[in-house]
């Protein structure tokens, strides 16, 4: 568990994160960025935090 906590924490909070990671797929840091504007979309629309 201790060693998939980092990777699950990368990935439930990389939308924070712009720089991709060293052996991260170009497509999952897209993905990642995507998931960052959807975010402030929300945070716009519904005043809501995105965690």
């Amino acid at each position: 568990m201790r060693q998939r906590k980092s990777k699950e924490a990368s990935d439930g909070q990389g939308w924070s994160s712009r720089v991709p990671e060293k052996d991260e797929p170009r497509s999952l840091f897209i993905s990642r960025l995507i998931n960052a504007n959807n975010c402030a979309s929300v945070k716009r629309s519904f005043g809501v935090e995105c965690i």
